[in-house]
């Protein structure tokens, strides 16, 4: 067998070890490590590219989004993010809604637009986003 074709198996084989632990260990975790950090921001207008949502009473399903906007409005956070921490084994799927189900804008490098969700709360306009991330504990043993 060549060289690359051994390499390329090798490589193939650690990255399906990799996701196969990843599964198992997100499976047979007792404790809840995920987090998810809300975050909105008030902003003076919507990128032109970007689907500007109204608030239609959607975001009171969503987990921590209406929370962070209205925090964001109250203190009329334009210079900083106010966020919410969601915790637990489902926080990560709130980044999946945020970043793939709604229309998530994509800013450009250079532009001065943020990336995130554009939503109009009453007559002010917001920006949401979220970030995930899971702690790591030790290895099993």
């Amino acid at each position: 067998m060549n060289r690359d074709v051994r390499d390329l198996l090798l490589s193939l084989g650690v990255v399906a070890a990799t996701a196969a632990y990843g599964l198992f260990r997100r499976k047979d975790s007792e404790n809840e490590t995920a987090t998810t950090s809300v975050a909105a921001r008030v902003v003076d207008q919507a990128p032109d590219r970007a689907t500007v949502l109204s608030d239609d009473g959607f975001f009171e399903r969503v987990p921590g989004v209406t929370d962070a906007i209205r925090r964001a409005v109250r203190t009329d956070a334009r210079d900083e993010w106010r966020g919410v921490d969601i915790d637990g084994r489902d926080a990560l799927e709130l980044v999946d809604l945020v970043q793939n189900d709604l229309p998530y804008y994509v800013s450009s490098p250079g532009e001065t637009h943020e990336s995130g969700v554009y939503v109009e709360y009453g007559d002010t306009t917001v920006v949401v986003t979220a970030v995930g991330w899971e702690r790591i504990g030790s290895l099993p043993q």
